[in-house]
């Protein structure tokens, strides 16, 4: 009932801000009975047999969001409907996560006055052990509220989506024109297959990741060895975005993205032929994933400006930052429920076979077959990449930034979980809260990045997205309150987001594409070699001030970051890499 009300006074705004509502008349909807069907499922289910099997009752709750989902995307073209679809996929996330039903928290649902049944089925309930609680119907409107009710993050941006929607069809002075962006990218079978691709084989990853911290765990691994991995991940990442980038502009950028994927995939695959792999084996499947991925990611990024259109880069980039934070999120909860019911062999088939449907995929794709100019040595193409990286003005200032942020990044990594659990008493649910807010923000920072792009230059944006960082870090140390924390948090992930987005937009426009391989594998390397450097800091004790004073080290170096990008940006006039020939080679 809150929401027709919402909705109710969102139309009546309208006129106030100069819309007409009668434009709404001319709106066409595709595949309308999608929301139908959708909507009488849930009534079937909560109305008709509310009593029935509770495992059956459950997942016809997913399938009806799934049937608007199905509806939503269709009809992504349409204003507010991107915001409408990232608040049901994360409703979405929670659901499925939780065998189709909304968790919901119990402090909330005291203060909205609500005494849930236990015998019925509810599509929102007080849960014992619920996963991805902090997406769950985690707010809510007091008792004393007319329509008083609990309602989750993917309920608000839902209504601001449908908001959104009703001011710019009906051309309201409050209508926000970036959603319409989207739809030439997500029209383009090509692109959607790639994105697709880097979906799959995201997911896979953090589905394995769970699978293998389980695996540890029950033979009594201890921290150290899950260190190792990462150091060996994070090492071979970096020293294949520094060596390896030649081979994105010598060969196939096609054929080196489905070669990455089958090694992957065909390392990950060994896991499964014996029945209990050592820390070495383990080990040196994260160097070939990390190897892989480092290759794999500059690959996507270097082929994007032949893939689509200039204009459409940033939309393209947000879309696929977007799947990647998505992953970050869901990833682990799919592991987790696939290891707790399966067991871990099916966690680890998931990530081999994401590999060989991104193989796929990217076959079924137009990649350009071979990068423009000359082949060379590899020694000397590597040298040539290199170089040009650092002669180049715009180049040397994204790698000196990104280097920077990736360091106090790393030192602020593992210092949060000890700033929830001891210094403000939270819980592992807490935690997870916090956690999620970043990802949240990230995806909400990816999201905008296509509409502020056409307002401001790339430059800006990254250094708004970095400032971002630095001030939603250097602000934590006096924090006392999670809520304060969960803001700052959400603030500095929209940020990441943003920034990430711009820099790979900016790097695709100006770079040549004889080097570009080479320059934005180079930045990979730079970036996960910042993050080594910065963990090991933190490691060996040497940003030894505390949990706090911990925050204070690793917002400075990101303030540094900041500062140091707006004294060193690169100038109108200074020497650039000629931009990119495109239809539209006009930055905003």
């Amino acid at each position: 009932m809150i929401l027709v009300v919402v909705l109710l006074l969102a139309a009546l705004s309208v006129p106030v801000a100069r819309g007409d509502l009668a434009r709404l008349s001319r709106v066409r909807f595709r595949a309308l009975a999608l929301i139908g069907a959708a909507l009488a499922i849930q009534t079937f289910v909560l109305v008709a047999i509310p009593d029935g099997p509770r495992a059956l009752l459950g997942w016809l709750h997913v399938a009806s969001y799934l049937l608007g989902g199905a509806f939503v995307l269709l009809n992504l073209r349409l204003p507010g409907l991107w915001l409408v679809a990232v608040g049901g996929g994360l409703n979405l996330l929670a659901i499925a996560a939780n065998s189709g039903v909304m968790p919901a928290s119990a402090t909330a649902v005291r203060i909205a006055g609500d005494a849930t049944s236990t015998s019925l089925f509810v599509n929102s309930s007080v849960l014992s052990d619920p996963n991805l609680s902090f997406l769950g119907d985690v707010f809510a409107l007091p008792a004393w509220v007319p329509f008083a009710n609990v309602f989750s993050l993917g309920d608000v941006l839902i209504v601001l989506g449908v908001v959104a929607f009703l001011h710019g069809a009906s051309r309201s002075r409050l209508r926000l024109p970036g959603g319409a962006r989207y739809g030439p990218v997500l029209r383009d079978a090509n692109f959607r297959k790639v994105w697709a691709a880097q979906a799959a084989s995201s997911l896979g990853d953090f589905v394995y990741e769970l699978s293998v911290a389980a695996t540890l765990a029950a033979r009594g691994g201890s921290p150290a060895s899950l260190a190792v991995l990462l150091v060996c991940y994070m090492g071979a990442a970096a020293a294949a975005g520094l060596g390896g980038g030649g081979v994105l502009d010598r060969r196939s950028r096609r054929l080196t993205l489905v070669v990455a994927d089958v090694v992957r995939g065909g390392a990950v695959a060994t896991l499964m032929l014996v029945e209990d792999p050592g820390l070495a084996h383990l080990a040196i499947v994260a160097a070939i994933l990390g190897a892989g991925g480092a290759v794999f990611q500059a690959g996507v990024q270097a082929s994007l400006p032949g893939l689509v259109e200039r204009r459409h880069l940033v939309a393209a980039n947000a879309l696929l930052s977007l799947t990647f934070n998505a992953a970050v999120m869901a990833g682990p909860v799919i592991g987790g429920i696939a290891v707790a019911q399966l067991g871990v062999v099916p966690g680890i088939a998931i990530n081999a076979s994401s590999f060989a449907l991104s193989a796929l995929l990217i076959l079924r794709s137009r990649l350009a077959d071979r990068a423009r100019g000359p082949a060379q040595p590899a020694l000397q193409a590597i040298r040539e990449g290199l170089r040009y990286a650092i002669r180049t003005p715009l180049v040397r200032w994204v790698l000196m930034v990104m280097g920077l942020v990736m360091a106090g990044t790393a030192i602020r990594a593992p210092l949060e979980p000890l700033l929830v659990l001891r210094e403000l008493d939270g819980t592992p649910q807490t935690l997870g809260l916090v956690e999620g807010s970043w990802g949240l923000g990230m995806v909400l920072g990816s999201l905008w990045a296509p509409w502020l792009a056409g307002r401001f230059r790339r430059e800006a944006l990254f250094l708004g997205g970095v400032a971002m960082v630095a001030v939603g870090t250097i602000l934590v140390p006096p924090t006392s309150s999670v809520g304060i924390l969960l803001l700052l948090s959400a603030g500095a992930g929209s940020g990441n987001g943003l920034g990430s987005v711009a820099y790979e937009s900016m790097l695709q426009e100006e770079t040549p594409d004889r080097v570009r391989g080479r320059v934005l594998a180079a930045v990979e390397g730079v970036v996960n070699l910042a993050f080594l450097v910065g963990a090991g800091l933190t490691a060996l004790g040497l940003v030894d001030a505390g949990v706090r004073g911990g925050y204070v080290v690793a917002g400075a170096v990101l303030v540094l970051a900041t500062v140091l990008g707006v004294a060193t940006r690169p100038r109108a006039g200074a020497e650039r890499p000629a931009p990119v020939a495109g239809p539209s080679a006009v930055l905003p």
